[in-house]
């Protein structure tokens, strides 16, 4: 026998079992458990979505964000007696949130690998011509030292198809950087 309890003086109304007309909205208090197989169950909050979930038909499923990680590689490359400017990386084929650009110099051990996160950006790379086997890091997604005086870096900015490096020069670097490029959305 179903049972309804009335609470008068803290305005509230408990029933074991509540079946509404379509439309019909009900609160569960927190310290209470919602149990049904209603079709209606929306704006749940996900921190209180605890427990044992029941299979889920992906028929029912909608507005959900599409599924795994969108990523794109770009090859490209540098002449480094270019004077100072912007060299634009295209083909992601997405505005990247993230990159990740791996580069070294044709014919020298001069390497290394640059991470950039909207616009923070750092690199590790090789800086054998000034001292051997020395490896340091800056704040630019590239750092490509060349001489005891010369090098070539640049700073990342996100476009709607990849990314522009801003290259500054010093001294008179040389030779070609190959560069591999990582994007993520």
């Amino acid at each position: 026998m179903p049972q309804l309890d009335l609470d008068g003086a803290n305005s509230k109304i408990s029933a074991d079992t509540i079946r509404g007309q379509s439309g019909t909205t009900v609160t569960v208090q927190s310290g209470h458990n919602l149990v049904g197989s209603g079709s209606g169950l929306t704006a749940l909050p996900a921190g209180n979505l605890t427990g044992a979930l029941p299979a889920i038909s992906g028929a029912l499923l909608t507005s959900l964000p599409s599924a795994g990680i969108v990523d794109s590689i770009v090859t490209a490359s540098y002449d480094l007696s270019t004077s100072a400017g912007t060299q634009s990386i295209t083909g992601a084929g997405f505005t990247p949130s993230s990159a990740i650009m791996l580069y070294c110099k044709v014919g020298t051990n001069t390497v290394g690998v640059g991470f950039a996160v909207g616009s923070t950006e750092y690199t590790i790379c090789n800086e054998h011509h000034t001292s051997a086997e020395t490896w340091s890091t800056f704040s630019k997604i590239a750092m490509c030292v060349t001489g005891s005086a010369t090098h070539a870096s640049c700073t990342v900015s996100m476009t709607s198809d990849g990314i522009d490096l801003a290259w500054v020069l010093s001294g008179s670097p040389s030779g070609t950087l190959i560069q591999r490029f990582l994007f993520f959305k």
